[in-house]
């Protein structure tokens, strides 16, 4: 029994050590804990709107407008990561960019038409 219970202390000790390291090295390369969920969830998010934006001029207006809201909240959390960290993912990062700016001076130009 007591064999038992020792090898689960050194392995609650062992997983304690793990996630202390984590949380160093995310700290270390400067990101806020509370940030990182976050990113790891934007980043998933870029790779279905990188997918997405090459269809941008087909996209309905409800549409365009989902499409500029997701793309705000990735640039938002990528605001507060370090660029170093995402950097492999800067093409995609770019295309949705593009895309994002050219939906936006579509509905503008739909806007202004309608005045």
């Amino acid at each position: 029994m007591e064999t038992i219970l020792m090898i689960v202390y050194i392995l609650l000790l062992i997983v304690t050590i793990i996630i202390g390291y984590t949380i160093v090295q995310i700290k270390l390369c400067g990101i806020e804990l509370k940030d990182f969920i976050p990113f790891i969830k934007a980043m998933q998010e870029m790779e279905f709107l990188c997918k997405y934006c090459q269809t941008y001029e087909k996209m309905s207006k409800q549409e365009q407008l989902i499409f500029l809201m997701e793309s705000e909240k990735v640039f938002k959390i990528l605001e507060k990561i370090p660029q170093y960290i995402w950097e492999d993912e800067y093409d995609k990062y770019d295309k949705i960019l593009h895309a994002y700016k050219q939906v936006r001076m579509l509905r503008w130009e739909e806007i202004s038409a309608a005045e």
